[in-house]
């Protein structure tokens, strides 16, 4: 935020997130399950509805974004796709870095999208 030039976004958001976060906890495997990633993208756009006034453009392209990621999410099956990953691997790590690779994927459409 203070980067951004806006040092009181704490003081109105107080659990940010961002997709550059996402982004790195899918590629670092933070995420133990699909619903903590889901969270975190949430918590994104709820951020941003809190933050900026309503129909602004950056709530709008935030409200764009996440109708993208709520359709890339059901098409690629993400919650299918994890529990295959972690019935079928016994190992943790190879188990996370497979899915997350899919996962990462995803957030880089959404990425993509963004531009």
């Amino acid at each position: 935020p203070v980067a951004l030039n806006i040092p009181h976004y704490s003081q109105i958001v107080k659990n940010p997130m961002d997709l550059g976060t996402i982004k790195h906890r899918l590629e670092s495997g933070f995420y133990e399950e699909p619903k903590s990633c889901k969270a975190d993208i949430e918590q994104v756009w709820r951020n941003c509805r809190l933050f900026n006034p309503r129909g602004s453009w950056i709530i709008n392209n935030a409200v764009s974004l996440n109708k993208v990621y709520l359709r890339e999410w059901k098409r690629l099956k993400i919650d299918q796709l994890w529990r295959v990953f972690v019935d079928s691997q016994g190992n943790k790590t190879m188990r996370r870095g497979r899915l997350n690779t899919t996962a990462a994927r995803a957030l880089q459409m959404l990425n993509r999208n963004q531009s």
